[in-house]
């Protein structure tokens, strides 16, 4: 098999997700499920349970699924934590932010905005300054770059102990399971070799090789 394709005979798609499914998980979606079946039922439990469980949340949480884009839960955790009166100030560099504005403007929902450059980063003294001079503001929303990764918090700028402590509490519950839910692409320790002996230095984040 072409190391470049899937396991189905498909181009592996690369976009953050990752969206390449694999041969088992397209078998199992052959079979059709009703949304009040009692089998669909016990297995959307069992998936929200493990979910919290991963958490460490179970006592506290409860999951609730969505299906669609990630545009979709932005949009679903706008109109769920942003109240009709509260106001959000959304933090732009990028295609995700104003797509933030656009949702607050069909849910109705008061919005300010500090936009700069995609190149560039948040502001944050800028940050304090706008929430000092205004305190109508509940919320703060932001998207780091034009990448998907969004958090939304109340009316204060996350800091460097936030950004710690959320690592030390995610990291070792990453590690532990992607032994056990992931595997590399076919062809990509062959060419992270081949790149390296050409000098090439090779950092990852998630979602991709660079």
């Amino acid at each position: 098999m072409n190391q470049f394709l899937s396991e189905t005979g498909d181009p592996w798609l690369l976009t953050p997700g990752p969206l390449t499914t694999s041969l088992s998980v397209k078998r199992a979606m052959l079979h059709d499920w009703g949304s009040r079946d009692g089998s669909f039922i016990d297995m959307t439990a069992r998936i929200r349970g493990k979910l919290t469980d991963m958490a460490e949340a179970g006592d506290s949480h409860v999951c609730v699924p969505l299906q669609g884009s990630g545009t979709f839960t932005v949009e679903a955790v706008i109109a769920t934590l942003l109240p009709e009166n509260g106001k959000l100030l959304i933090l732009i560099n990028g295609a995700y932010g104003r797509r933030m504005a656009a949702i607050c403007g069909y849910l109705k929902r008061p919005w300010v905005s500090l936009e700069t450059p995609e190149d560039v980063p948040n502001d944050t003294e800028a940050l304090d300054k706008r929430l000092a001079e205004d305190e109508s503001i509940t919320h703060v929303a932001a998207a780091s770059g034009d990448s998907p990764r969004r958090r939304m918090c109340r009316r204060r700028r996350p800091g460097e102990a936030d950004v710690d402590d959320m690592f030390a509490e995610f990291v070792p519950k990453q590690i532990e399971c992607l032994s056990r839910h992931s595997g590399l692409i076919p062809g990509t320790a062959e060419t992270v070799g081949a790149c390296r002996k050409r000098g090439y230095r090779i950092g990852s984040t998630t979602g991709y090789l660079m």
